[in-house]
């Protein structure tokens, strides 16, 4: 548990410093010219890494990526984060309880959001089938 509260605020400060860093980096331009970014590097970077990742398909990386993609996904995730807030709601931990739901809901709401902004496009030929930005 944090107990530096000055560390903890000076952390907070600085990653979202560096998020609006990266959403200023990637700028916002129309879907069909993904990865097209504000500063060029960041987009020939994302586009080097999504041939490689092409390159280099093999069966057991794909089945490895194709199952992360599925345990770090919403079907999974969501009745674990219910289950995590049942259990701080019936252990009477309030705080943590406010804590977690209010992170949860805020992350979602800005991450909707920004997606819905910035309407980047997914490259082509994914793995997994993916729906929204």
């Amino acid at each position: 548990m944090l107990t530096d509260h000055r560390r903890a605020l000076r952390s907070s400060v600085g990653l979202l410093a560096c998020l609006v860093f990266m959403l200023i980096a990637v700028g916002r331009h129309p879907e069909g010219e993904a990865p097209q970014t504000t500063l060029t590097f960041i987009g020939e970077f994302d586009g080097r890494v999504q041939r490689w990742a092409d390159d280099v398909q093999v069966g057991p990386v794909t089945g490895l990526a194709t199952f992360l993609s599925i345990v770090g996904g919403g079907l999974v995730t969501i009745p674990l984060r219910i289950a995590l807030a049942g259990w701080l709601a019936l252990r009477r931990r309030w705080v943590a309880f406010a804590t977690f739901v209010l992170a949860w809901v805020a992350s979602e709401a800005l991450l909707t959001g920004l997606k819905l902004f910035f309407h980047r496009g997914r490259p082509p030929n994914p793995i997994v089938e993916t729906v929204g930005y």
